[in-house]
C-alpha cells in the first residue's frame, strides 16, 4: 500500500449512475438533483447517464454511485481516498435490480438501513450486533467475488 500525506479539500463529490439516496429525496421534492433539473417521471433507482459502469455490470453489479474525495499532495490535485469499494460506492445486484423501490445492495447501505431502525441520531451510535457485522462482511465478500472473478475465501485461507 502506498500512503502519502495529503491536505484534503473539505468537499465530497458524488458521481451518480442511478437515482437513489439523497438525490432521490431531492428529486421527489423539487425535480432537481443538487439544483440541476432532471426529466420528470423518473422513479427511485432509475438509471442516469453514466459511462464507467460496464465492467461491474458485466459481472453482475450495478454501481449506482460513488464518492470521490480530493486533496493536495506535494502541490498536485489527487484522489485521496478509496474508489469503487463498498465503502465509497453503492453496489446493487444487477439480477435483482428493479426501479421504483430500494435495491438489494453489497455496500454499507445495509448498515445504514439497520441503524435507522434502532438509532435516533441524537445520541452516540449503538454498537453493531455481531449478526449485522457478519451480514455486512458477507455482502462485501460477494461484491469482491463478483467484481474480481476470484473466491475471497481461498485468498483469506492462504
Amino acid at each position: 500500500m502506498l500512503v502519502k500525506k495529503a491536505v484534503p479539500i473539505p468537499v465530497e463529490f458524488i458521481v451518480r449512475g442511478y437515482l437513489t439516496g439523497a438525490a432521490w429525496n431531492e428529486y421527489v421534492q423539487t425535480g432537481t438533483v443538487w439544483g440541476m433539473k432532471l426529466p420528470s417521471g423518473l422513479r427511485e433507482a432509475d438509471k442516469l447517464e453514466r459511462k464507467a459502469h460496464q465492467y461491474a455490470y458485466e459481472r453482475g453489479i450495478i454501481i449506482a454511485d460513488m464518492k470521490l474525495e480530493f486533496g493536495w499532495i506535494d502541490g498536485e490535485l489527487a484522489i485521496i481516498d478509496e474508489v469503487l469499494t463498498p465503502d465509497s460506492s453503492r453496489f446493487w445486484a444487477r439480477d435483482e435490480y428493479e426501479p421504483g423501490k430500494p435495491q438489494v445492495s453489497f455496500d454499507k447501505q445495509f448498515v445504514r438501513d439497520y441503524l435507522t431502525t434502532v438509532w435516533d441520531k441524537n445520541s452516540a451510535p449503538p454498537e453493531l450486533p455481531e449478526e449485522i457485522v457478519k451480514q455486512t462482511y458477507q455482502k462485501y465478500v460477494e461484491a469482491y467475488n463478483r467484481l474480481t472473478g476470484r473466491d475471497f475465501s481461498k485468498i483469506v485461507s492462504q
